[in-house]
């Protein structure tokens, strides 16, 4: 009284390379959130356009704003909604027009309350980097112990949100 044993033949697998699957782009990532997005079929012809204008290390000329805005006829204030848009997609940090932004739009979803890391990267960026800190610390209030949570923090953003997408050279 055995139950019957199934075996699937050989010709009933899949080949080895389907289940194989190539490591996708980053524009083909933030197309496919796009197609998943609520936008409207005008908003999505410019956000492909934006999309195709981000670098492998996933940030964007702010000039091509401009240029898309004009060739739309629309004010650019409409392009850069549509680059929030995009902004709120995958990774955290994609389409930013410089470092600032980037870590930014990181820093405000990662930790959104954290006014003192919002304060630093939006108006201390270049004192960091010259580690100059003491207008930091008076101009936001803080102590160095504060100071240091935050380069805590700030050093666990990803200065390049498109790296987990390219190519591996």
């Amino acid at each position: 009284n055995h139950a019957p044993s199934y075996r699937m033949g050989d010709d009933e697998l899949p080949p080895l390379e389907a289940s194989l699957t190539k490591k996708s782009t980053l524009q083909e990532h933030l197309m496919w959130q796009l197609q998943l997005s609520t936008l409207d079929e005008a908003d999505i012809t410019i956000a492909t356009r934006l999309i195709g204008n981000v670098n492998d290390d996933g940030y964007i000329n702010a000039t091509v704003l401009d240029d898309i805005a004009l060739d739309h006829g629309l004010p650019t204030a409409d392009v850069e909604w549509i680059l929030e848009q995009i902004q709120s997609f995958d990774p955290i940090g994609v389409a930013a027009r410089d470092l600032s932004e980037s870590l930014l739009l990181q820093a405000e979803h990662y930790f959104p309350a954290n006014e003192t890391l919002h304060g630093v990267i939006e108006n201390h960026l270049s004192n960091l980097e010259k580690r100059n800190y003491p207008p930091i610390l008076h101009d936001l209030g803080i102590n160095t112990e504060d100071l240091k949570a935050v380069l805590k923090l700030i050093s666990s953003l990803e200065p390049k949100p498109g790296r987990e997408f390219a190519p591996d050279d």
